[in-house]
Order: C-alpha cells, then sequence, then structure tokens
C-alpha cells in the first residue's frame, strides 16, 4: 500500500463514528445520571437534534425499561421568541401523564444563550 493511499484517511473517519460522551455535549452525562433515580422523567429542553444522543443512550444503553426522557417541543422558530411556553407545557404534560416523584429539566445551550427563564418556568410550575 502507498504511504500517500487513502486508507489512512478512512481510518481516521471511521474513528469520527465513536460516540464517546466525554468529549461531546454535558447533557448525556446529566441523562445517564438522572436514568438512575426511579420514578422520574427528565425533559430535555433543547433546539431539535440536541437530544438524539440522550434517546440512543436510552435505546441502547440502558437495561432499564422505565426511562422516562421528553423533549419540551423546542423548534427553529424558537430561538428567536423563545421556549419558555413549550417547557411548562412539557412540565404540566410530564406530571399529567406520568406523576413522576421527580421532574428533570436539562437546560442546553441553545436556550441558555437565548436566555430563557427555565428556573422561572420551574418555579411557576411547582405552584401549579
Amino acid at each position: 500500500m502507498k504511504e500517500g493511499s487513502n486508507h489512512k484517511k478512512e481510518i481516521k473517519a471511521r474513528e469520527g463514528l465513536v460516540y464517546d460522551p466525554t468529549q461531546d455535549c454535558k447533557l448525556v452525562g446529566a441523562a445517564r445520571a438522572l436514568a438512575g433515580i426511579k420514578d422520574a422523567v427528565t425533559i430535555v429542553h433543547a433546539r431539535p437534534g440536541c437530544h438524539c444522543g440522550v434517546l440512543l443512550l436510552r435505546a441502547l444503553g440502558s437495561n432499564q425499561n422505565d426511562i422516562r426522557i421528553v423533549g419540551s417541543g423546542f423548534r427553529a422558530q424558537d430561538m428567536v421568541y423563545g421556549a419558555e411556553g413549550r417547557l411548562a407545557t412539557a412540565i404540566r404534560l410530564s406530571y399529567k401523564n406520568f406523576k413522576p416523584s421527580l421532574i428533570a429539566v436539562l437546560n442546553c445551550s441553545a436556550p441558555a444563550i437565548m436566555g430563557d427563564d427555565v428556573e422561572g418556568v420551574v418555579q411557576a410550575m411547582k405552584k401549579e
């Protein structure tokens, strides 16, 4: 094999296919920690696609059948207008449908940068 061949490039490309949560978004680590809490619901407040790694982790990386991870319904237009209402709805529906002992909200980078008041929404929902 020639030294200038594409073989090394191909190996390098394949190395990128391995998902390493220690080198990626901390969302996966937080979701993994919450997955160990029985009777909990984790709400991922994130842009579309951001929670895919968490859902993949749920599907492939756990032997628990009762892990409940839901999205807040964040959409592209929410990058402009905010998604606090969607988060409140997700919390309300999670409580109504599951009656969990804990609802955890994972705030991701996009809503945090936009300034969504996640803490304010959570506090308001506690009163409701």
